[in-house]
């Protein structure tokens, strides 16, 4: 039975996900739209760490969900916070889509805080009943 933290880090690593394929598909027809990191477009790295995160909330009984939840989580919210740090200080400029005024690296950095608390959330419960 899922939790109301795990329903809730299923919603919005869901919806996170489609917002960063919806960012790759704009990156491919009017290149470059997303900062690089490395030379890779951020947002393709976004999807994949939203993609990490969603595969280890369904499959959340598997043996590698936690790992694959970390990696993709730590790797969303580095990329978020470095992101925002260069919006505010204007070294790069964040894509901002649907006429909503918010770049999206602020959007991501609380996605993936959200994220990475509903998780602490979800196994703390687990935790406590161990002891």
């Amino acid at each position: 039975m899922r939790t109301v933290p795990s329903i809730a880090s299923l919603i919005l690593s869901g919806i996170s996900l489609c917002a960063s394929v919806y960012l790759v598909v704009i990156e491919l027809q009017r290149s470059p739209f997303c900062p690089p990191v490395l030379g890779i477009p951020a947002c393709y790295l976004v999807t994949v760490s939203y993609a990490l995160v969603l595969w280890s909330i369904v499959f959340h009984h598997s043996h590698f969900s936690s790992m694959l939840f970390w990696i993709g989580s730590i790797a969303g919210v580095s990329m978020a916070i470095w992101f925002s740090a260069n919006q505010l200080l204007g070294a790069a400029h964040c894509p901002i889509i649907l006429g909503i005024p918010i770049p999206l690296c602020y959007a991501s950095l609380v996605a993936f805080i959200t994220l990475i608390l509903l998780h602490i959330a979800k196994e703390k419960p687990h935790s406590q009943t161990q002891l």
